[in-house]
């Protein structure tokens, strides 16, 4: 029964609303809410996103809405923080759920984005057996920043991936939208210099971090991911699974001090925080439904 209206970037807000929506941390709504004194609705992607990489004809499949923060913004609390502190809240048949969903995930190679070909078995980044993978990020995305890490970090991490993993195949896995419109990773040259593998072919992520030794990432959610697929993983800045002691975690968080299983953590993430419109029906639906679209 809302009523909802557009509000042009950069314009004041009218009166008499009950609060503001807008895209994470970006343009003015936010700031406008404070000033305001009403609440204020972030919106970002979900985390099972689309069919493909999310370009304007890829039908977006899911979104989150948090009242309290934003999920990648480690500065404060988020509702998806909360829900995952909450875990003791979430029922044997929801984490029954989130286990057949990691399940799917695994067997169909599923992830934010989808439609990349699987990982060749005998793709080279194999031949001295399971890589260390560090995933690099595009500049200036706010998950950076929102969890405590700069351009900075990734030459950190990069470096202690080398040093941490004596003899293994270090491979820095490129954003699949590096190019696109200018953006760039943090670590292409630097691999390259270091001796690393740069590692951009068009395949799933879950596909490769299946068979990775261990798994380097900022901020990424690929990190969650990741150990759904089973992968350890090693986190250098606080992305909202990160600080719950399933990651290796080199910052710390003491707000986040309830140690929750990985399923409850899914179960908070892709079943709790998302929400999910069919395309085939417009109508509501769950992660389960989206996820056996998607495979």
């Amino acid at each position: 029964g809302a009523r909802f209206i557009f509000l042009p970037p950069g314009l004041p807000a009218p009166k008499h609303l009950d609060g503001l929506a807008g895209w994470g941390l970006k343009g003015t709504a936010r700031a406008e809410a404070d000033r305001l004194g009403l609440p204020y609705l972030a919106l970002e992607d979900g985390f099972l996103r689309t069919a493909g990489l999310g370009g304007r004809k890829d039908r977006s499949l899911s979104l989150t809405a948090d009242q309290t923060g934003v999920n990648y913004d480690a500065s404060r609390p988020s509702d998806l923080e909360q829900l995952i502190a909450g875990w003791r809240d979430i029922g044997a048949e929801e984490l029954a759920d989130a286990g057949r969903l990691m399940a799917l995930m695994r067997e169909a190679n599923l992830g934010k984005f989808n439609g990349a070909p699987d990982v060749a078995e005998d793709d080279p980044i194999f031949d001295a057996g399971p890589p260390v993978l560090v995933v690099d990020q595009i500049a200036r995305d706010r998950s950076i920043s929102g969890g405590g890490c700069t351009a900075k970090t990734f030459t950190a991490m990069l470096n202690a991936a080398i040093a941490e993993n004596p003899g293994a195949r270090i491979g820095v896995r490129c954003h699949p939208v590096e190019g696109g419109g200018g953006r760039k990773g943090h670590l292409r040259a630097l691999a390259a210099a270091r001796g690393a593998v740069v590692y951009d072919a068009n395949v799933s992520w879950m596909s490769l971090a299946r068979r990775a030794a261990r798994v380097y990432v900022a901020t990424s959610h690929a990190g969650l991911e990741a150990l759904i697929a089973g992968a350890p993983v090693t986190c250098f800045g606080l992305p909202p699974y990160a600080g719950w002691g399933l990651t290796d975690d080199r910052m710390a968080c003491p707000r986040r001090n309830e140690r929750p299983s990985l399923e409850a953590v899914v179960a908070a993430v892709y079943q709790r925080y998302c929400l999910y419109l069919s395309p085939l029906t417009g109508q509501p639906c769950s992660a389960l439904d989206i996820a056996r679209l998607l495979a």
